[in-house]
């Protein structure tokens, strides 16, 4: 089951934001796929119980689904699951996610604790903050992971991938995070390094600006930029 396209439909949402598909008793993980679509894809790895595909057409689309807002998971980049579809719905996935998650590796999946999971749920985080921002699914990760390649350029990788996206940035994190990303990428990052940027968020829960930067290498560089 490696050439040609099959057509499968989204049950739900593994955590990770993959979709869940079945096609003749196999699942089928799809990623940029939401429960209730149904898509023509291409499957890209195949084991014994399940497989891996990309979409190739989408046959029905989810009321849900909206244009993707991160410029950087537009082109690519492996950050912001689920920005394909409205804050709201991605929530409630997201809820879900977590309910069975608790349900099958926490021990939670006695009926008894099913007025404990219902009360389990991801909260609204509001509004963003920042000045022009209208999305509440914007410029609100203090905490973001990214990576340079071999010429010091800083991004996020691709998902699935190694390789860098470079030509746009994610537009989940806060502003002194995207500022320190331009800081470090013009003072000149270290190639080929792993970057963890955290900030101050509104609700005070980072003291400062934070920068770890570990190069594949084992090298440590640290800095701090306080705010």
């Amino acid at each position: 089951m490696t050439e040609g396209t099959i057509t499968v439909t989204a049950d739900a949402i593994a955590h990770g934001g993959e979709a869940i598909c079945r096609n003749e008793g196999l699942v089928v993980f799809v990623p940029g796929l939401l429960p209730g679509e149904t898509a023509a894809v291409r499957i890209t790895s195949a084991k014994k119980s399940f497989a891996r595909a990309e979409i190739v057409e989408l046959v029905s689309v989810s009321p849900e689904r909206r244009p993707i807002v991160c410029p950087a998971a537009a082109a690519g980049a492996g950050c912001c699951d689920l920005a394909y579809t409205t804050s709201a719905h991605a929530r409630a996935l997201k809820t879900e996610i977590l309910r069975d998650q608790l349900r099958r590796l926490g021990g939670f999946s006695a009926a008894e604790w099913e007025p404990v999971l219902d009360d389990v749920g991801v909260r609204d985080i509001g509004p963003s903050a920042h000045p022009g921002e209208q999305d509440e699914m914007q410029r609100w990760r203090t905490v973001a992971r990214w990576h340079s390649d071999s010429s010091g350029r800083i991004g996020v990788r691709r998902a699935g991938s190694h390789r860098v996206v470079t030509e746009d940035r994610c537009s989940q994190v806060v502003p002194e995070i995207a500022a320190a990303v331009e800081l470090i990428e013009s003072a000149g990052a270290p190639k080929d390094a792993e970057i963890v940027i955290a900030a101050q968020d509104r609700r005070g829960l980072f003291a400062d600006l934070a920068l770890a930067i570990s190069s594949l290498g084992g090298n440590v560089v640290g800095a701090r930029v306080f705010t």
